[in-house]
């Protein structure tokens, strides 16, 4: 695929699949819980971003694990008529596991802590969204029509935000999960591949943005010839079978990427629940950014720890 045609396939999507993901994406075998990290085995050379480097990666997600689906587009606005529709509750997420939410309910008002609830009818998507996102321990109260009983009273449900989708790996060491090779069945273990900075993409068959994604990143990699030896680009799949994915990339050319598939404990491990999603792991293991790669610009993240190491390197000698 083009740079071009990828540009504008991303764009169509950010419109469309992306405003049903937008509010509050929550988001193996683990050798014992086991972290990928072994500093005191590796002893590799640091690569932490400086202050300003930090500061400038994208912060996680913060939200209550909620999507809703976005109304058809007139004029080119997109207005909320009845109420936005639940389409998705995160698993493990305040709106998840407070149980009185469901699939198909419709908010028809939210309010921030205890002000005066805003009716949600005639207003932008967008505008919907930001009413339910907000700070981290912050509260949101949710008005709501159950799907299953449109006739009766409407009922107010309070949660509270939490950090979402991979969020709670950033600054920590990164699970070590197993990896099955697409092409050869060979397992492998992420710490493996302690000493390179690792871009960790998850995708299914059935994530169109999350195909866009890892597309993107071979053409990423193809202009950067200096990552060849320093950065392992893994593309992982979570779907159901390991057949799907491969199945799938007898139809894809995927060469700048290792392809590999991992099992529901990987996900629980990754808070990979809610797609797409990309991990960027450090090389002595430690997680540095996770998100929605629509969000977290990987390759700028890896550039500037690579040029981390670089500016290190002179007061090694």
């Amino acid at each position: 695929m083009q740079i071009k045609q990828i540009a504008a396939a991303v764009t169509i999507l950010i419109v469309t699949a992306a405003a049903i993901w937008s509010i509050d994406p929550f988001g193996t075998r683990t050798a014992s819980n086991r972290s990928v990290s072994n500093r005191s085995a590796s002893n590799q050379r640091g690569t932490s971003l400086s202050q300003q480097q930090t500061e400038q990666l994208p912060q996680p997600l913060v939200g209550v694990g909620i999507a809703i689906k976005p109304p058809e587009a007139r004029e080119g606005k997109q207005r909320i008529d009845k109420g936005g529709e639940i389409i998705e509750l995160v698993p493990n997420s305040p709106a998840a596991v407070c149980g009185e939410l469901a699939v198909g309910d419709l908010i028809v008002a939210v309010a921030q802590g205890d002000a005066e609830p805003e009716n949600c009818h005639g207003m932008e998507f967008a505008d919907v969204v930001n009413l339910i996102r907000g700070p981290e321990s912050s509260e949101v109260r949710l008005t709501v029509i159950p799907a299953d009983q449109r006739v009766v009273k409407r009922k107010t449900v309070s949660l509270f935000r939490m950090t979402l989708q991979g969020g709670r790996l950033v600054g920590k060491e990164a699970p070590n999960v197993a990896l099955v090779g697409l092409e050869d069945d060979r397992e492998q273990m992420l710490s493996d591949f302690l000493g390179k900075i690792v871009i960790l993409e998850f995708w299914t068959t059935s994530c169109a943005p999350c195909i866009i994604s890892v597309s993107a990143l071979q053409v990423e990699a193809e202009k950067r010839p200096g990552w060849a030896d320093r950065v392992a680009l893994i593309a992982l799949s979570v779907d159901s079978q390991p057949e799907l994915p491969r199945e799938f990339l007898v139809r894809r050319d995927w060469p700048k990427t290792i392809n590999a598939w991992g099992d529901e404990e990987v996900k629980r491990a990754y808070d990979a629940h809610l797609l797409p999603l990309v991990v960027i792991i450090d090389e002595a293991g430690q997680v540095v950014a996770a998100g929605d790669p629509r969000v977290v610009n990987a390759p700028r993240i890896v550039d500037g720890l690579l040029a981390a190491r670089e500016a290190a390197r002179p007061a090694d000698r």
